[in-house]
């Protein structure tokens, strides 16, 4: 087959177009190629050429800068014949990518002609760009012209359909739209012609409907400026009241914490008393105890309106890691024991000596999700599992990422329990005690550190959460606990002549100033107290302590008055400053540090961290008392925090074998202690006692319990015993 471009007798003809193809559209071919005789060989090649009763008419370019010139005006071409190399080597590569991405021109199809195949080779140019074919200008004869030009106009035609009834397909729906906009305005208008006409029909006088359309405005405008006035006003009520929630939540710690500062402060320093009976003891336990319950309830409702009002910040101190995790373990794991339940503490690996996080919210945290999974466990074992992520490679070795997971063997969750267990106020089918926010709380105290609190359960199998955070590392020297147990009852004299320390008690309620005062006197200090700011700056001036105990909200001069004065005198610019208060809101905390104080002490005060504070800014080295005789659980591990493996406490046997009392006696006491009734148990313990002597250890067991308010314990007890059939 003769190559149509080795005739050297083609030439460009002018051909008429036939009567019957006159009032055709015909398909626009651009011909681009530098060389002039490619135009006139393609033109004749296809003189006479008619697809689908359309003729062709040929649009020239001679670069291909005119070619992209050309396509902007004629954008409906159909074929574009397209040469490589003309006035650069990739002028028609450059030329494609103007038509397709610039104009965004995807109908036009474009067949690549090339007489220098190796400048710009087929397989890399019909990868890299989108054209329709690709030919070399050697190979391509009339007849495959012929067939590459009807397969061509074919695909456009139908590329072409397709977009034709695309658009009317959308014009189709924009019509459906506004007709069914239109039928939807129509009936509106039908139901409001229907409306008005019920309401003419219910009317006898032209002059009456309009006076009743009048009254019905009327009474609409007073209405609307009515519910105007209602919503300024709820506007306003609503800003008060949370005005008065936060006064009313600063006043309540305040108040509470003031008489719970004397309860907790003197139940500490009785329990300091030697001689004392175990019904005295007992006592004092519960007093503490009740007075830690009430004070964690308070702590629990501010901790709530932070939350609410997004104020909750982190305050990271430095932190015995290893000690820390063990005080935590012996505390739980004597909970589990009193529930006969096994508790494993795994140290996966090494932990650093000393961290940087918030304590106080790691404890918090820590003590929620161990106290759950001993309170909804009944049988089997607590797993508590601390050490590095398999993220610490990552992490430089001024940081660790620190795995926290506590799973149990308890009544486990449904899926659906699962997706809600986190969702305030949501309380689980077998988990309705308290109202539903530790869980919240704890998941958004650990996203405040840096990571999201997962969960994983099976019901009847059991539950496991986890967390991991990124944590400073610092060196903190390891010191032998070897004071666990044993009361301070001095402290070694300071500097060559054995001074005495003194301390200054500042504050407005004979309660805290005596509680202060009766606990460090006797460990040697040198107090005094004043009862309001005003006092206090004067006593300072005169008595020139060594430490200052100040309470911030007092009559005549505030703490925070106070503090600043004597701040403004030279020899107390370093006197340590401690701020004791019932309030405990993050703007007073602030109020406080700004005033000048150097650590602030909620009340009721701890005794523990106050000797701690002492001992830290006044260097104090402490003097105990000897060592009390320790009495152990039999076969309890010691726990090691510094190595890792498994640590699991065998569960507590009894020392006498309990005799339960009949299933009726049982079944009274498993409903008292659904109804947390305590003081019903403690007379059904007595009325047991008298019962039978057999009953005996059963009743004690079961009085202890009741006592310490052990409510969980005590179910557990009774569900031992209990004929579930019954």
């Amino acid at each position: 087959m003769t190559n149509i471009f080795d005739n050297d007798e083609l030439r460009l003809a002018e051909e008429e177009v036939p009567e019957e193809l006159a009032g055709a559209t015909p398909w626009k071919i651009m011909i681009v190629d530098d060389e002039k005789e490619i135009h006139q060989a393609t033109c004749l090649a296809l003189r006479g050429f008619v697809f689908q009763g359309k003729p062709l008419t040929f649009i020239s370019a001679y670069s291909g800068e005119e070619a992209m010139r050309l396509i902007e005006a004629h954008p409906d071409t159909a074929i574009i014949l397209l040469d490589v190399v003309m006035e650069k080597n990739d002028a028609g590569l450059n030329v494609i990518k103007h038509v397709r991405e610039v104009l965004g021109n995807k109908l036009v199809r474009i067949i690549l002609r090339t007489g220098q195949p190796g400048e710009s080779p087929e397989e890399s140019v019909i990868m890299a760009y989108n054209i329709n074919d690709y030919k070399t200008k050697t190979e391509l004869t009339r007849q495959k012209l012929f067939t590459s030009m009807v397969a061509t106009l074919r695909s456009f035609d139908d590329v072409a359909t397709l977009e034709a009834n695309r658009q009317k397909f959308a014009e189709l729906y924009r019509d459906l739209a506004e007709h069914s906009h239109q039928v939807e305005q129509i009936n509106e208008q039908l139901r409001l012609e229907i409306a008005e006409r019920q309401k003419l029909e219910s009317l006898r006088l032209e002059q009456e409907r309009l006076r009743l359309e009048n009254e019905f405005l009327e009474r609409e405008k007073q209405q609307m400026v009515k519910r105007a006035a209602e919503l300024a006003s709820a506007k306003e009520i609503a800003e008060s009241a949370s005005r008065a929630k936060s006064e009313f939540l600063a006043n309540m710690s305040h108040e509470l914490r003031t008489p719970l500062n004397g309860i907790l402060g003197y139940a500490q320093i009785l329990k300091r008393e030697k001689g004392l009976s175990t019904r005295q003891m007992d006592g004092l336990h519960i007093i503490q105890q009740s007075g830690q319950h009430l004070l964690t309830f308070i702590n629990d409702v501010l901790e709530l309106a932070r939350i609410e009002s997004g104020k909750t910040k982190l305050y990271p101190v430095d932190v015995r890691l290893p000690y820390f995790l063990k005080h935590i373990v012996e505390m739980y794991r004597l909970q589990a024991q009193r529930k006969n339940l096994s508790f494993v503490y795994k140290i996966l690996s090494p932990l650093p000596s000393g961290v940087q996080v918030d304590e106080k919210r790691l404890r918090q945290i820590l003590a929620n999700l161990l106290g759950n999974a001993i309170k909804f466990t009944h049988k089997g074992k607590i797993t508590f599992t601390v050490g590095a992520s398999s993220q610490e490679s990552a992490i430089s070795q001024s940081e660790s990422i620190i795995h926290f997971e506590i799973s149990d063997t308890g009544i486990g969750m449904i899926p659906e329990q699962v997706q809600k267990v986190f969702l305030p106020f949501e309380r689980s089918e077998g988990r309705l005690e308290g109202v539903g926010m530790e869980l919240a709380i704890n998941r958004r105290l650990v996203q405040l550190m840096g990571d999201d609190l997962k969960v994983e359960s099976k019901l009847g199998k059991g539950s496991t959460f986890w967390f991991d955070l990124k944590l400073p590392v610092i060196f903190l020297e390891i010191k032998e606990e070897l004071t666990s147990g044993r009361d301070i009852i001095g402290y070694k004299p300071v500097g060559e002549k054995g001074r005495r320390l003194k301390v200054l008690v500042v504050d407005d309620k004979p309660s805290g100033r005596s509680m202060l005062l009766n606990l460090l006197e006797p460990l040697g200090f040198e107090v005094v107290v004043a009862e309001n700011g005003r006092q206090g700056l004067q006593q300072a001036k005169r008595f020139l302590p060594d430490i200052i105990l100040m309470d911030m909200i007092m009559p005549i001069m505030t703490g925070f008055e106070a503090v600043q004065e004597i701040r403004k005198i030279a020899q107390f610019q370093d006197v340590f400053i401690v701020a004791v208060t019932a309030s405990v809101l993050e703007v007073d905390l602030e109020k406080t540090r700004l005033a000048g104080c150097d650590a602030f002490l909620p009340k009721p005060v701890d005794v523990d961290k106050l000797f701690a504070l002492l001992e830290s800014h006044l260097k104090l080295e402490w003097i105990y008392e000897e060592n009390k005789e320790v009495v152990t659980t039999n076969n309890e591990p010691e726990l090691s925090p510094e190595s890792g493996g498994d640590e699991e406490a065998t569960p507590l046997s009894p020392h006498d074998q309990l005799v339960a009392p009949p299933q009726e006696d049982l079944a009274m006491l498993f409903d008292l202690a659904m109804m947390g009734d305590l003081i019903s148990i403690e007379k059904q313990a007595d009325q047991l006692e008298q019962k039978d002597e057999q009953f005996i250890p059963f009743a004690n067991k079961l009085r202890q319990l009741a006592k310490n308010f052990e409510e969980e314990e005590v179910l557990a007890l009774v569900e031992r015993y209990i004929d579930i059939r019954n």
